[in-house]
């Protein structure tokens, strides 16, 4: 197992659990974990026994639900990365941040997204922080058909000399889900720590969907009944049932290849729709109300992804007889800005 000093990886949760991964599955720390745990308390809601994992205090550079994924993904090989994302994708700029803080370039494509303030910071921040970008008109064949020329000239010199590491968007493939395997495996020793109850329910984004499919992988290795709750906040393709059993399987062929031989437990996932609004980046009514009553609570918040999930998570609440305790998951770690173009300083032009 490599790592870098100071911090173990969340994948150790892993390597606790089948310990005979770790002389094969590489991983690099990146983050602070575990993660904190503690009860939620929203002014003017008086539901109780919600609780909160504090996701965005995975890394003090860029936290969020990507960093689990990366001491992975990044830890695989020492090679330039290729990811895709919106130009306001917060994975594109965790890769780039996190692949510069293990000494590996980033090259991203990019694609039209709705824009804010907080997009453009984040769209500033990929631009000033990766080797390389590419914006296309679209992920479709006609956008990257229109832009075949570019794309050719920032994606051939990594495939020609093989030294191109692709990652996929929001970092959803098997390898991706492990990292979340290792934060249900995490939550299920909070629980017997009893720093927190066993939940009822996690709700969770679900965007490219890696995040919510290894969660309740790992909830269910740990033998917890927790559901898993994806709110839907962007394209039903990526957020298929189908294609989140893809990443299910591919994470377990995974597993069973580095030798794990348990069998493989029933899950609970169930993914929620309805409050996904007029599409992807478009806040909702519900969400900004939402980012409001988390402001007292020192919650990092944001409108495309965490912002409609607590807002689904308050409205199944009210509806419910006799819920038991609930979760939601943080999973938008603010970047520092400062520190981050501190990294770029010396960047070669």
């Amino acid at each position: 197992m490599e790592k870098t000093s100071g911090e173990e990886p969340s994948a150790q949760f892993l390597f606790n659990r089948f310990p005979g991964l770790a002389c094969g599955l590489k991983s690099r720390g990146l983050g602070v974990f575990p993660t904190p745990v503690h009860e939620l308390r929203l002014p003017g809601y008086e539901f109780g026994d919600l609780w909160v994992k504090r996701e965005d205090l995975a890394s003090p550079l860029q936290g969020g639900n990507k960093v689990r994924k990366l001491e992975l993904l990044l830890a695989q090989g020492s090679s330039p990365v290729l990811t895709f994302g919106p130009w306001g994708s917060h994975h594109v700029l965790a890769t780039a941040v996190h692949g510069r803080s293990l000494g590996r370039d980033c090259y991203a494509v990019l694609v039209p997204q709705p824009m804010d303030p907080h997009h453009e910071e984040i769209r500033d921040l990929i631009r000033r922080t990766c080797a390389s970008t590419l914006e296309v008109p679209s992920f479709d064949v006609g956008g990257l058909l229109r832009s075949g020329w570019d794309l050719a000239r920032l994606v051939r010199p990594l495939v020609d000399a093989k030294r191109c590491t692709i990652i996929p968007p929001g970092g959803s493939s098997g390898l991706g889900a492990l990292g979340y395997a290792a934060a249900g495996l995490e939550l299920s020793h909070q629980v017997e720590a009893g720093l927190c109850p066993e939940p009822e329910r996690i709700y969770v984004p679900l965007g490219t969907g890696g995040t919510a499919v290894g969660l309740a992988l790992g909830l269910a290795l740990a033998g917890l009944c927790t559901e898993v709750v994806a709110v839907q906040v962007a394209s039903l393709l990526t957020g298929h049932t189908l294609a989140l059993h893809a990443i299910a399987s591919r994470a377990w062929n995974l597993l069973r290849g580095f030798g794990v031989s348990v069998q493989r437990p029933p899950w609970r996932l169930r993914v929620l729709h309805g409050h996904v609004g007029e599409g992807y980046a478009f806040p909702t009514k519900e969400g900004e109300r939402a980012k409001l009553l988390a402001e007292p609570c020192c919650l990092p918040m944001e409108s495309t992804y965490t912002a409609k999930t607590l807002a689904a998570m308050l409205f199944e609440r009210s509806m419910a007889e006799k819920p038991g305790p609930w979760m939601f998951l943080g999973t938008y770690g603010p970047p520092d800005a400062q520190k981050i173009s501190d990294m770029t300083l010396n960047r070669p032009a």
